[in-house]
């Protein structure tokens, strides 16, 4: 996936003395895009306009919204030249601006409603 943009969100210092780092990043291809949170050392590997492949990555829901989160069983490595998107992201379809709702059913199996949610500019 490329990196769109990335916006680091806070830097606060761990009581052992070392710099605990997280970014909000819009990540995707030529199909649509999503929310990736990057976390300390990931910060290194995830700049803007770089082709970066996900490896044991999951889709987390916070608050309703879909975010790309890379856990310690996770990697994140830099596109090897041959796989470099060279289109862009498409923005149109941002996955994490699809809001989801656990709604009960009668039977007692969970419905999950799907809404897009219109942000103001």
């Amino acid at each position: 996936m490329k990196v769109q943009s990335v916006t680091v969100i806070s830097e606060k210092m761990k009581f052992d003395g070392q710099l605990a780092r997280i970014a909000d990043c819009l990540v995707g291809d030529e199909t649509g895009c999503v929310k990736y949170v990057a976390r300390d050392s990931q910060l290194d590997t995830v700049k803007e306009g770089e082709t970066l492949g996900f490896f044991n990555a999951h889709a987390k829901v916070v608050n309703g919204f879909m975010r790309l989160e890379v856990d310690k069983w996770g990697l994140i490595k830099p596109s090897e030249e041959e796989y470099k998107i060279s289109t862009e992201i498409n923005l149109e379809n941002n996955q994490s601006d699809v809001e989801y709702e656990l709604v009960p059913t009668v039977y007692g199996q969970p419905k999950v409603n799907v809404s897009k949610v219109e942000l103001e500019a």
